[in-house]
C-alpha cells in the first residue's frame, strides 16, 4: 500500500489487450456534484487497500467529527470513462469489431469534505481539519495504514541523536481542491477570467494564440499536485497571486503541461497550453465548430497514441478557446 499526495491523483498504468477486469469495490460514499465546487482533501490512498482505508476514514469523519465526507475513486471513474469511450467508438464504426482495450488504473481513492459555499470558506475550514486527531485505521495482518517518517531526537546527554519513527496524521496534510465532477467554470463560461492573459503571457504554446473557436482537451494538470524535481521552480509571480504553497503547486502543474505540449508538438500535433487559477490544461488542434469533421480524426489519433508517460485522456473533449 502506498499513500499518494493529491486527488487527481496520478495513475500507474499500462495497456492490456482483450477484455479487462472492470469490476471495482463498491463505493459506499460516492462523491456527487451536490458536494459543492470546493472541497477539502483530507486523505488519499492507492493500492489494493485504498477502498477500505478511505471507507474507514470517511466513517470516522462522519461519526466522530460530524462532517460531510465523500470518497472519489479515481480508478472507478477512469474505468467508467474508458467503457463509455469504447461504446462510443463502437457506435461510430459498428462495422469494425474492435477488441476492448483498457488502460489499467490502480485503485486510488481520496476522502473529500464538502459543504463549503466557496473557496474562501473551504480555506477557512482547512485549518480546523488540519488540527483533527489522527484517525484509528486498521488493516488485517498489521499492515501500515499511515505514512511513517523518521525524526532525529537528541539523546539525553546531547552528544548524539536517535532515530524515532512516527506515523503521520493524514489530516495535517489536508488541502483545498476543486470538485473533479464539476467542469471548470473559468473555461466553461462565456466570459473568460481576465487573469488568463497574465497567467499565459510567457507560455510559448499559449492557447490564447489559437485563432480557432474550438480545441480538444487532452490533459489537465491540477494545481494541487506538486511536481517532484531536482531543479528549482521559479514561482515569484504565482507566489504573489496565490501565496507560496499554492504558487509552487500551480508552477508544477504549468511545467508538466508545457512539457506535454512540447512532446505532442514533436509528434506533429498542434498542441497548446492554457494556465488557469487552479490548473494547466493541454489541448490539441483548432476547429471551426464542435461539428468539425476533423475533431473525430484528431480524437482517434490521440486515443491510439501509445505513450503511457503522458497519460492523455482516452476521450478528448471539445472546449471553447477563450477570447480575451
Amino acid at each position: 500500500m502506498r499513500l499518494f499526495a493529491s486527488v487527481i491523483l496520478s495513475a500507474c498504468i499500462f495497456v492490456v489487450s482483450g477484455i479487462a477486469n472492470t469490476q471495482t469495490t463498491k463505493n459506499a460514499y460516492p462523491l456527487t456534484v451536490e458536494a459543492g465546487t470546493w472541497l477539502i482533501c483530507c486523505g488519499s490512498y492507492s493500492g489494493i487497500d485504498a477502498p477500505e482505508l478511505s471507507k474507514q476514514l470517511t466513517e470516522i469523519l462522519k461519526t466522530r467529527d460530524n462532517l460531510t465526507a465523500y470518497i472519489f475513486n479515481y480508478g472507478e471513474e477512469e474505468k467508467k470513462k474508458q467503457i463509455a469511450d469504447f461504446e462510443r467508438r463502437q457506435k461510430m464504426s459498428p462495422e469494425l469489431r474492435q477488441p476492448m482495450k483498457f488502460t489499467r488504473v490502480s485503485e486510488q481513492c481520496a476522502v473529500l469534505l464538502g459543504g463549503h459555499k466557496d473557496i474562501e470558506d473551504a480555506r477557512k475550514n482547512l485549518e480546523k481539519i488540519k488540527k483533527l486527531p489522527a484517525p484509528d485505521l486498521k488493516l488485517e495482518n498489521g499492515k501500515e495504514t499511515a505514512d511513517v517518517i523518521n525524526i532525529y531526537v537528541p539523546t539525553a546527554d546531547k552528544k548524539g541523536a536517535e532515530i524515532r519513527r512516527e506515523r503521520v496524521n493524514p489530516f495535517s496534510r489536508a488541502f483545498v481542491v476543486r470538485n473533479p465532477l464539476i467542469p471548470n467554470q473559468t473555461i466553461a463560461n462565456n466570459k473568460p477570467d481576465p487573469v488568463l492573459k497574465t497567467l499565459n503571457a510567457d507560455e510559448k504554446y499559449s492557447l490564447l494564440k489559437n485563432s480557432k473557436p474550438i480545441t480538444l482537451v487532452v490533459k489537465e494538470y491540477n494545481g494541487s499536485a506538486v511536481l517532484q524535481s531536482t531543479k528549482p521552480i521559479t514561482t515569484s509571480f504565482m507566489d504573489k497571486l496565490f501565496g507560496s504553497r499554492q504558487g509552487d503547486m500551480l508552477s508544477a502543474a504549468a511545467m508538466q503541461a508545457h512539457e506535454t505540449a512540447r512532446v505532442l508538438r514533436k509528434l506533429e500535433f498542434d498542441a497548446y497550453v492554457l494556465h488557469t487559477r487552479t490548473s494547466s490544461i493541454v489541448t490539441v488542434g483548432g476547429f471551426d465548430s464542435r461539428e468539425d469533421p476533423n475533431i473525430a480524426r484528431i480524437q482517434k489519433a490521440i486515443t491510439t497514441l501509445k505513450i503511457s508517460a503522458l497519460d492523455l485522456y482516452t476521450s478528448p473533449l471539445p472546449m471553447e478557446v477563450p477570447k480575451l
